[in-house]
């Protein structure tokens, strides 16, 4: 009805279950850490959430959640992208106006980068995931959401509406509903590890997770521990994609969620760590011990990876200069926005003069004027003719002021023809 994208959520790698998660949340509750000049009223719980073909999108996982929070699925046919023309329009108005015009770009595919030579700045990697989330936010909050755009006017297509004033004036009618969970999200997308316990808690990918609750669950009956022929009993953890220092252990036998925590020197690494970032490292230690080199601690790899990494970006920056690019960017949206929002209409009074200083604001959506050119020479008034008396002149005067024969503009044959009789230097082409 309003046209509003109301969430994103960017990662890296592929689209995957945990990353659509992440943007569900942020659906229902509301983006957070947002750019300065960017605010965000569009969020709110939903009755019906419309998914496409992917893997992610239709199996039991994503009927977990929907069961979970409280929303029915609909599902668009296979190779049908006209079901959701409004999301397929938004993704590559967002690809060309935004993405494209950012330095370290990588453009539609390789074939197209080729054709802008090797001294563009493609695919090379200049900007911060938070300076990509900046831009983001402030393409959808203040440029996407406030033009009119065809469909959303009424009844007909050809109508316009504003995105961000269609959502304000139907705002108060959103329902409420129940409150939720937020560990929810984190549980529905949560990496799943078989673990132990340990009188010190649990262990998994070379992290240490601790709860008081641990120590009813390792000294009950049923507990097992190791012994020759027989392993010890295994629990189900979940840790959260987006915070790996956060885990929940289930105890099976009262049927409860026991929440765990990083502790000691792993807790300094998963701050601030996603699952994401952590297989990175993870692999970056693999290849460390392949080349025979001392295999790096998680929180020495971490150091030494973003070390690695902020050099690679330094050198980029310091030689494509992103920051004015993207300054120039945002400026260029933020001058449209004022033009596009406001006009300052002189008052004429009674007598026929025009106040300049007693201005009328007129707030209006549909039509961008341009400010008057401030630095543009005023064209010079010609000064009045002085008749003067003309006095005799001779013969010889009159042949040197005599004014000279000028070819007709668009003659270009005699144009070339007096070129080569004054430069007879010039040889003529066949």
């Amino acid at each position: 009805m309003s046209g509003s994208i109301i969430a994103y959520a960017a990662g890296f790698g592929d689209p995957s279950y945990a990353t659509f998660l992440r943007g569900l949340e942020a659906a229902i509750f509301g983006m957070e850490r947002l750019a300065e000049s960017v605010t965000w009223p569009w969020f709110g719980l939903f009755n019906k959430l419309a998914v496409d073909n992917a893997l992610h999108l239709i199996g039991e996982s994503i009927d977990a959640a929907a069961h979970a929070i409280g929303f029915d699925i609909i599902e668009h046919r296979p190779a049908a992208p006209g079901d959701k023309g409004a999301l397929e329009r938004a993704l590559g108005t967002l690809a060309r106006d935004v993405f494209q015009n950012l330095p370290g770009t990588t453009m539609e595919s390789p074939e197209i980068r080729k054709l802008f030579g090797e001294d563009r700045d493609m695919a090379v990697p200049v900007l911060a995931l938070s300076e990509v989330e900046a831009v983001i936010q402030h393409w959808i909050a203040n440029v996407h959401h406030q033009p009119p755009r065809q469909g959303l006017g009424g009844d007909l297509l050809t109508e316009a509406g504003v995105p961000a004033e269609l959502w304000k004036k139907h705002e108060a009618s959103i329902p409420r509903r129940p409150l939720l969970d937020r560990s929810i999200f984190a549980r529905l997308a949560g990496e799943t590890r078989w673990v132990t316990v340990q009188s010190d808690g649990v262990r998994s990918d070379g992290i240490h997770w601790n709860s008081p609750g641990l120590l009813a669950l390792s000294l009950h009956p049923k507990t097992k521990r190791a012994k020759s022929g027989r392993d010890s009993t295994k629990f189900r953890m979940t840790i959260n994609f987006n915070g790996i220092g956060q885990a929940w252990v289930h105890d099976p036998y009262r049927e409860e969620i026991i929440e765990v925590r990083a502790v000691g020197p792993d807790a300094e690494y998963c701050s601030g760590m996603t699952m994401e970032i952590h297989k990175m490292i993870q692999d970056f230690r693999r290849k460390e011990e392949k080349a025979g080199r001392v295999k790096p601690h998680l929180l020495q790899a971490r150091r030494e990876l973003h070390s690695k990494l902020m050099d690679l970006i330094d050198q980029n920056r310091k030689r494509y200069a992103p920051r004015k690019k993207l300054a120039k960017f945002v400026q260029g949206h933020f001058v449209a926005d004022r033009r596009r929002k406001v006009l300052e209409v002189a008052r004429m009074e009674d007598d026929g003069t025009i106040d300049l200083s007693n201005g009328v604001e007129v707030t209006t959506a549909l039509r961008t004027v341009p400010a008057p050119a401030t630095d543009v020479p005023k064209t010079p008034v010609p000064a009045p003719a002085v008749e003067q008396k003309s006095e005799p002149r001779s013969a010889e005067t009159r042949r040197k002021s005599a004014p000279k024969k000028t070819s007709p503009a668009g003659d270009d044959d005699d144009d070339i023809a007096s070129l080569l009789a004054r430069n007879p230097d010039w040889k003529k082409k066949p």
